[in-house]
């Protein structure tokens, strides 16, 4: 852990002017659980891959990720990660998310054919490109659209995006409902998890498992939960690459992973589930 009032790295996939990069920001800002005055450097990558390979080697210090949006559901291909690398999950953070078509000055608003963004961003604002009848193409970032924008192109990204590439906004608020908001997770290296971390108020744990095949399996395992009285507030699953048809179970619990209940749980879980992984156990995010 960085010293009191120090610099640290914490890696984003996307670009300057990206919602991971206004995420990181607000989350320092205002909640973070580290109970610290850092001063966040954003380090930018193309790819969450290459974010999680950077934070394996010792390149960043933190990464901050999105995992769920609330209009679309899990960011799969960032919970598999997580669920891959040996990372440890610090914080949450609920980020507003307020979709904008930007373009560039000189274009007006009927020549608009062509509409780049996110995969994830065009799935947010689907309808509005629907009615429009935008030709939508993927982007590996909402803000790195806006580096390459042509005229009579048009991207979808935020205001942030909007003031920092010199952009006209189109139009404001253009996913499907108004309340969207995206939850991010700060993780470090499990192995350099702060040593004072027991010492906060951790309100959420996120847990992975598998089971067997077997009749009712999911059940039980469900079960022990219920029975030591942890309320769920998640459950997602993903495909097993190498294993068809058997998947991951992705939970978030109200509850430290400190409390006795949840080291009951767990212990009578791992009777029931082939293996277990603790994500994390951190303060809950303001929504």
């Amino acid at each position: 852990m960085q010293p009191m009032g120090k610099s640290m790295t914490v890696g984003i996939q996307g670009s300057n002017g990206s919602y991971s990069e206004m995420g990181v920001f607000e989350y320092f800002a205002t909640e973070h659980g580290l109970s610290m005055k850092i001063i966040p450097s954003v380090i930018n990558f193309d790819h969450s891959e290459q974010v999680c390979e950077a934070l394996a080697s010792g390149q960043i210090d933190f990464a901050f990720f999105p995992v769920e949006n609330s209009i679309i559901g899990n960011i799969d291909v960032n919970m598999d990660l997580l669920n891959q690398y040996p990372f440890y999950v610090l914080g949450e953070h609920y980020l507003k998310i307020e979709h904008c078509l930007l373009t560039l000055p000189s274009t007006r608003p009927e020549e608009i054919r062509t509409v780049f963004s996110h995969p994830a961003a065009l799935e947010q604002c689907r309808d509005y490109l629907l009615k429009s009848n935008f030709k939508a193409f993927p982007s590996f970032d909402t803000a790195g659209a806006a580096k390459t924008i042509q005229p009579g192109e048009a991207v979808i990204a935020s205001r942030r995006t909007a003031e920092l590439y010199s952009l006209q906004i189109v139009d404001t608020n253009i996913q499907k409902v108004r309340n969207n908001f995206t939850r991010f997770f700060l993780f470090c290296p499990a192995k350099n998890k702060p040593a004072q971390l027991h010492d906060y108020q951790d309100d959420k744990t996120s847990l992975a498992f598998t089971i067997g095949d077997g009749a009712g399996s999911l059940l039980r395992c469900l079960e022990k939960f219920a029975q030591y009285g942890l309320n769920l507030t998640k459950l997602e699953s993903r495909p097993i690459p190498d294993n068809p048809f058997m998947y991951t179970f992705f939970v978030d619990l109200e509850s430290s992973l400190h409390s006795e209940e949840m080291q009951g749980c767990l212990q009578d879980l791992s009777l029931e589930a082939q293996t277990i992984k603790i994500l994390g156990s951190y303060p809950a995010g303001r929504k």
